[in-house]
């Protein structure tokens, strides 16, 4: 079994993961805007430009609950396991 020590780390380790995690999906999600936004801009075809809206709105949806999930969920749970161990050592 890991030490205190070896798991207070681990959590440390998931919980910077999970973090930087949230913040590449933020980006990619902004990233995504941007292209529907460059090719609005050019003059794509409204019919191409609809369903591509569609589909934005629906990965920006997903993005936000993901996001959620990771902060409401893991980051807590791991938070949580964080100042448990800590008050141990």
């Amino acid at each position: 079994m890991a030490s205190l020590k070896e798991q207070l780390q681990w959590c440390v380790n998931t919980q910077d993961y999970l973090n930087q995690l949230v913040l590449e999906l933020v980006k990619v999600s902004k990233e995504y805007n941007k292209c529907v936004d460059d090719l609005e801009q050019e003059g794509l075809i409204e019919e191409y430009l609809r369903k591509i809206r569609e589909i934005s709105l629906e990965f920006q949806t997903d993005v936000v609950k993901v996001v959620n999930y990771i902060q409401e969920d893991h980051q807590v749970y791991i938070q949580s396991q964080i100042n448990q161990i800590s008050s141990k050592l």
